[in-house]
């Protein structure tokens, strides 16, 4: 009998050799139980064994790894604006501690000198030239009034979120500004006789620079997230100009003048700026001013909207100087001349200033998962009111790219194309564009535009 169980066990051996090695891949043999012994309470009839016991689990097959893909909702699809005014509130949106946001703007709006002559209008062989240097030029793209405006804006912010709560400090500039002159002036600059007689009148402001700083708060709900921020501004350039311009033609003969007489006014002087002018005039001489913007989603910005530059109280102006312009034109006269005031005086003054109110929306539609149409608009109190639309594709989980089509009231189309960068703790978004007069008119791209903005968390 003994000799029997003897064999007994090196068969169930043999057997689990051969199942190890031979047997099916998938199948791992985690426990076996084999008797080295027969009961000897029992009685034996034949021959008594217990059945050996096998608990099987499937081995994982190993998988190839997927192909890249956009992560349906990856944090960073928030949609960003095009307007950087509500690019805190995009930082805010997605922060849980420490976090700041930059953003820079530059716009260039003008129809009288082409991009390649704009380098040149400062500097011409050591000297200092005129408009009328460019009648070449400006007879390249001359198309209607004459438009000049510069539109830039930049703002800082750096706070602090504590669960839905957010809070920190701001610094911001704008720049605002719009010059009218009409066709005639750069027509007989061009060294072409205007057609038919013009008159023009114009009063008011053409330039507008402050800059502001304060703190902001903000909160964050399921479905928005909403920012104010309260800070004093102080007026760097404002103005008031009285312009007039006459001309008459019959399509031969000509003769026209043209006067600017304007004042400026600053809250320092800015004939003797240093390092601590600005920050003392902001906080001697300054107004108080309030922001307000919303964004308005859940997983997604859907729309959103701003008042930014809301007056509480008035800025002094503590300084003024004149600056004029006269300029005349004939076709007894080979070429126009024109004088401007050569040096701007500062001399003291007691004025007041009340901020301008800026209003920006915009809507976002989505499309898929990795894209997004944004109708938006802006008004501005002096270079008018920007209507545009964009398209933004994320291409990979740290990429994306932008179309922008924006029309501007006072006679300008803009084209832009952006890229965007997306890490796990920052965001960088920058676009360049250029504008014409004319719609999709290669000879009257004349104004160049740059945006930069970027977020970070800590």
């Amino acid at each position: 009998m003994r000799n029997k169980a003897y064999c007994l066990v090196l068969w169930m051996l043999l057997m689990l050799l051969a199942t190890t090695l031979l047997g099916d891949p998938d199948v791992v043999i985690t426990q076996v139980t084999i008797p080295t012994t027969l009961p000897s309470t029992q009685p034996v009839v034949g021959m008594q064994t217990t059945v050996p016991t096998f608990q099987t689990e499937p081995v994982p097959v190993p998988t190839e790894p997927a192909l890249p893909m956009i992560s349906v909702e990856p944090e960073w699809a928030q949609f960003p604006p095009f307007d950087i005014d509500f690019e805190l509130l995009s930082a805010f949106r997605t922060s849980s501690g420490f976090f700041s946001q930059d953003g820079f703007e530059l716009r260039l709006q003008q129809n009288l000198l082409p991009l390649a002559a704009i380098g040149t209008l400062f500097s011409l062989n050591g000297a200092t030239p005129t408009l009328l240097n460019f009648g070449a030029d400006i007879e390249k793209v001359l198309s209607g009034d004459v438009n000049l405006s510069a539109i830039a804006n930049s703002d800082f912010h750096f706070g602090h979120t504590v669960d839905n709560f957010g809070i920190g400090v701001f610094m911001k500039s704008d720049v605002d500004s719009l010059l009218f002159l009409p066709e005639w002036v750069a027509q007989t600059i061009a060294g072409k006789i205007p057609p038919a007689n013009n008159v023009y009148d114009f009063s008011g402001s053409v330039i507008d620079i402050h800059v502001s700083a304060g703190i902001f708060a903000a909160l964050k709900f399921d479905y928005f997230q909403v920012a104010g921020e309260i800070g004093m501004y102080t007026p760097i350039l404002t103005s008031h100009f009285n312009t007039t311009a006459n001309l008459v033609s019959n399509g031969a003969v000509y003769a026209g003048t043209a006067t600017v007489d304007g004042l400026l006014y600053s809250s320092a002087d800015l004939g003797a700026l240093d390092l601590f002018t600005i920050p003392h005039t902001l906080l001697t001489s300054g107004g108080w001013k309030a922001d307000l913007s919303v964004l308005i989603g859940k997983e997604k910005t859907l729309a959103g909207f701003s008042v930014s530059n809301i007056p509480i109280t008035a800025a002094k102006l503590n300084y003024i100087a004149p600056w004029d312009l006269n300029f005349e034109a004939s076709s007894l006269s080979a070429t126009p001349t024109m004088t401007t005031t050569e040096k701007l005086i500062w001399t003291p003054a007691a004025h007041t200033y009340r901020i301008k109110t800026v209003i920006a929306g915009f809507v976002n539609v989505p499309f898929s998962e990795v894209g997004f149409f944004q109708l938006h608009g802006k008004w501005r109190p002096l270079s008018g009111t920007d209507i545009g639309g964009m398209l933004n594709f994320f291409i990979t989980d740290g990429f994306s790219l932008m179309g922008d089509f924006t029309y501007n009231t006072s006679g300008f189309y803009d084209y832009s194309v952006g890229l965007g960068f997306y890490g796990e703790k920052t965001r960088t978004n920058i676009d360049i564009g250029i504008g014409s007069r004319r719609f999709f008119d290669y000879a009257t791209l004349t104004s160049p535009r740059i945006s930069i903005s970027s977020s970070a968390s800590y």
